[in-house]
């Protein structure tokens, strides 16, 4: 779980770092950008399960670990609302075990067809 909660948080934190650059060149919104990258970041954290028992809960717990270890750099650079807060949790969760399941029902395909990935 760590190195999936690691890797979630790096693709939020370089998002985040990117933000201001990618909105001054270009017409995207940072809005629309925070999305992008929040859900990007959640599913790399939430396809990382490895071998786990019940992927989607994995892979929820995962993403929601990543938003949690980037929620202090959120906090610092804005006045971020606490509704905004649990709209982005109850989506890395959403996102996370929809990400995890997917990654467990890809695994188990290619173990029946008899490819290993």
């Amino acid at each position: 779980m760590a190195g999936g909660a690691w890797t979630g948080f790096c693709v939020l934190l370089l998002g985040g770092l990117a933000l201001p650059l990618v909105t001054a060149y270009t017409q995207i919104g940072p809005t629309l950008l925070s999305a992008v990258t929040g859900i990007i970041g959640f599913a790399v954290a939430g396809a990382r399960i490895g071998a786990a028992r019940r992927p989607a809960v994995h892979g929820m717990t995962t993403a929601v670990a990543s938003y949690l270890l980037f929620l202090p750099i959120m906090y610092g650079f804005s006045q971020t609302q606490i509704p905004v807060v649990m709209a982005v949790t109850a989506t890395a969760g959403i996102t996370g075990a929809v990400a995890g399941h997917l990654r467990s029902w890809s695994l188990s395909i290619a173990a029946n067809a008899g490819n290993e990935i």
